[in-house]
Order: structure tokens, then sequence, then C-alpha cells
């Protein structure tokens, strides 16, 4: 049989494009010429072998195409496309349940609306219900380093599951691990694979290209890094959704700025971390504030391995010891932000011997105590009975306190600084020596 060569120019495109299918016999060819395009209907639908320059529904002929599902959740997810869809790079042509704005992250300014999508970049999407996007043949695209500004970037991977460890940049070394997934009701959470369709927050010391590795690489368990280890303290806030978040408190060394989380999600999101910014922070050694937002209340807050002191920002609310396996459950929605320290609440009132004594010319004065005081004086007077200065008038709430005395204004000899709180009353001797 003679073979048969359909040559198709631009003139005759429009007779074509309407067609719901074409099919063409064993052995045939349709060549479509350069600057030509055939469609019938969507890519894929016509049956035989196109040749040329041209292009089949925008995709170049004989383009390499590659399938992909994504599941997405209700509401907000992070999301990236790995390829060129034939359908159009729109946002609808991608997301067909959206609820509102598509978001970028541009360093510097934070979240940009779009409408039109760019492969490896990563976005923000509201979808309307739990979906399955399927996509029958999306065109992969060349494997171009991608370019990240210092700090945190939003990317998205090729048409390959990729293992993060090997990833790597040029300049060389500018990768700082973790890289950041969001977990619909669980927030920001360590990830060890780019997967395609979804987004992740990666951080870079520097203004670098991100390498992608040209190879299909499947998810490999003994390859995943352990980021928070077994021993540290964990505080686990649950809201009335069950939505659920851990922030942890670090024993030992730690580099800490290894823990910064990315960027806060679009307004109204679940969201919770230290004021600083990070997952992990050392509590024993100090304050942090927990900063809650798009919670439900009432919250479960849950204590592991660890016991804390947990108070809301004026003690007045909560003021509570927690212990290792207790929860405490908070149901004032006036309540986004917590205070935690491993400081627990004293049992008893007391006052403690300044420090050093004798002195010269500065002393340190601490004190507990056991419950909220309306009135806390701390004063100092001399030999004769006279106050010489009144360190602290105030209220306060329960805990351990520690207030610095200079004495440079004053004669040496010997002082006495005396604490009243409700019906508690104590006082010391202290030493002044220039």
């Amino acid at each position: 049989m003679k073979k048969l060569n359909i040559i198709i120019p631009l003139i005759f495109l429009s007779q074509l494009t309407y067609a719901q299918s074409i099919v063409i016999g064993s052995g045939a060819n349709i060549n479509v010429g350069d600057g030509a395009d055939i469609c019938a209907g969507e890519y894929g639908n016509i049956t035989g072998n196109l040749t040329g320059g041209g292009t089949e529904c925008g995709v170049p002929i004989n383009a390499s195409t590659f399938s992909l599902s994504v599941s997405i959740a209700n509401s907000w997810n992070m999301v990236s496309v790995p390829g060129i869809n034939p359908m159009g790079m729109g946002v609808n042509d991608w997301w067909s349940d959206l609820t509102g704005t598509v978001y970028k992250f541009e360093p510097g300014s934070g979240y940009v609306g779009i409408t039109t999508t760019t492969p490896t970049e990563g976005y923000w999407l509201k979808n309307s219900g739990a979906t399955v996007y399927n996509y029958p043949a999306i065109v992969i695209v060349n494997h171009n380093p991608i370019a990240a500004a210092a700090g945190w970037n939003m990317i998205g991977a090729y048409e390959d599951l990729i293992i993060i460890i090997l990833l790597t940049t040029n300049p060389p070394g500018q990768l700082i691990l973790p890289v950041y997934e969001y977990v619909p009701g669980g927030s920001y959470t360590p990830a060890n694979n780019l997967v395609p369709g979804y987004g992740y927050w990666v951080k870079v010391a520097s203004a670098c290209d991100i390498i992608v590795p040209d190879t299909i690489l499947v998810k490999c368990s003994s390859e995943e890094e352990t980021y928070f280890k077994e021993d540290w303290g964990r505080i686990v806030i649950i809201d009335a959704e069950g939505k659920h978040y851990t922030l942890y408190a670090i024993t030992g060394e730690v580099d800490l700025d290894r823990y910064e989380l990315p960027p806060p999600p679009p307004q109204g999101m679940f969201d919770i971390r230290y004021g600083s910014g990070r997952i992990a922070e050392d509590i024993n050694n100090s304050l942090q504030t927990i900063e809650m937002s798009g919670v439900t209340y009432p919250l479960t807050v849950r204590v592991e391995n660890m016991d804390i002191r947990l108070r809301d920002e004026t003690g007045a609310k909560i003021n509570a010891n927690v212990k290792k396996g207790e929860d405490i459950v908070i149901s004032d929605a006036t309540i986004n932000k917590l205070m935690a320290t491993g400081e627990l609440i004293p049992d008893v009132y007391s006052l403690e011997q300044n420090y050093p004594n004798p002195f010269n010319p500065t002393t340190t004065i601490e004190f507990s105590l056991p419950e909220d005081v309306n009135n806390a004086t701390l004063s100092i007077y001399n030999v004769l009975g006279e106050k010489v200065t009144e360190l602290v008038n105030s209220s306060l709430a329960a805990g351990r306190y520690s207030f610095q005395w200079n004495a440079q204004d004053v004669a040496s000899g010997m002082y006495v600084y005396e604490l009243r709180a409700e019906n508690f009353v104590s006082i010391k001797k202290m030493v002044l020596m220039k």
C-alpha cells in the first residue's frame, strides 16, 4: 500500500479545530508545518502519526508528556505545576474548584495574586472541597535550575519525585535544611521529597540556583533526616476541628536558626509558632511566646517529655503548671498568645539572699510568689530605718522574679531589704563595700 502523507497548511486549521476527533489510517501521516497548529478538542485526541515543526493544541508535535494525579484537600493547599498543560497555563486550567485568588510568594513583597502559572513556582490555593485533579498529558519541560532569592522561596518539582537531600545549589552550599511542606490541618512539616504537583518552602543562605537532578527517584525512608530529637519536650496544640501542631523544647547545644519556620501562610489559616518564628526553642532558660492564628476554640494544649509553666500574656486568665502527660483546655477565644517556660510556679513565698554579698555597687535580689499578688513591694532601708529606694511596687503574677539594685549613689554600710506580698513579709540584710 502506498504511504499517504497529508500536509496541513495554516489556512485549513479552522476546519480541524472544531472536530471532535481525527482518525488517520495505518501508515498515514499528518504533517503540520512550522507555525501551524492542529487540534481536535484537546491534546491527544488525534489518532495517527503527526510530523512536522507545528503544534497540536499548542504543544510541539511529538513532545514528551507524562500523566499526573494530584490530591487536593478542602481549603488551603501548597501546589505547583511541573510542566506545560496543553489546555492552557491559567490557574483555572489547572484547578477548576478554586475559591478566590491563587498566590505566589515574592521575597521582599510577600504574597502576590497570579492568573498564569509557571513550572516550578510554588503557590497557595484555596480549593472548594477535597478533589483529585487528573492530568493525562503534561508536557515535559527542560529541567532548568530554579532561581532562588536569599531567604525563603516557594518552589515545586518537575515531573519526577526527588529526594530533597540530593538537591544542590550553584554556588554550592546555600541550601538550608529542612525544606517544609504544608499538611492541611497540621501546618508546616519538614519534607523529605519534592513531589510533582505540590509546593514547598526552601530557604537558601544567599541568592543562587537550585539544581534539580535529572533522575527519577523513589522515596527512601532510610535517607530521611530526623530534625527533632526523641528527648526533646513537645507542646502539642489541638483545636476544636482536630487541627494540630507540635512545637519543640530543645535540650543541649542546638543551632536554633536551623528551626526557623517559613513565612506565615495567608491570613486566617491555621498556624502555630514561637514568637521567634521557630518551631523549636529553648524554654528551659527563657520565657517564650507561642503565637496562634486560624485556630478554632476550645484548644487543648498537651505537654510531653517535660513540665512547663503556661500562662496567657497577662497571667490573669491562665497561669498554671502543666506536667508531662497532662493537658489544659483553653476556651477563651481572646487568648491568641501563650507564654511558656520550663520554670514552674513556686510552691511557697520566699526571699533569697542577695548576690554578691558584700557587693559594689550592684547586687541581685530574687524572690518567689506562689500566687498572683495585687500589690507586691520590694524596698531597701538603711540602718536608721529610712527607705533608700523601692525596686518593686506593683501587681505581680505567680512566679520567680529577679531585680538588680545599683547602689552607686549611696554610702558604704549595712542595708536591709524587705519583701511584702499579701500576708507574707520577709527581711534580709546586705553589705555595700566601696
